[in-house]
């Protein structure tokens, strides 16, 4: 609440995480977590291997090799979701009568 400030701030926190709600981020989050589990599942036993202590320096590029392309598919997909839940949140907060530069703003 501190750093909402006033009703403006508090409107358009709100209406961003009722944009995830309305666009169904929950289940695209859950069907994605599951993709890029299965698409890491290469580099789980390298991983294993470096957690035990087995620190080779060619396990460690394999293990960024693998799973470097798939940390940005995700952070890639999760930033999509952030825009869409802004955008939706903006068009929400228009629709409720707030000044849309506050907002902004915020």
């Amino acid at each position: 609440m501190p750093v909402c400030l006033d009703e403006a701030g508090l409107a358009t926190v709100l209406s961003h995480e009722i944009g995830h709600v309305v666009a169904s981020h929950s289940a695209e989050t859950a069907s994605s977590l599951l993709l890029f589990g299965i698409a890491s599942m290469p580099a789980w036993p390298l991983v294993a291997i470096l957690s035990i202590g087995v620190i080779i320096e060619e396990f460690e590029l394999i293990c960024f090799l693998c799973l470097c392309p798939i940390a940005v598919a995700a952070a890639w997909c999760f930033r999509t979701r952030e825009s869409e839940a802004d955008y939706i949140g903006l068009v929400l907060l228009a629709r409720a009568g707030f000044d849309l530069r506050k907002a902004v703003e915020f």
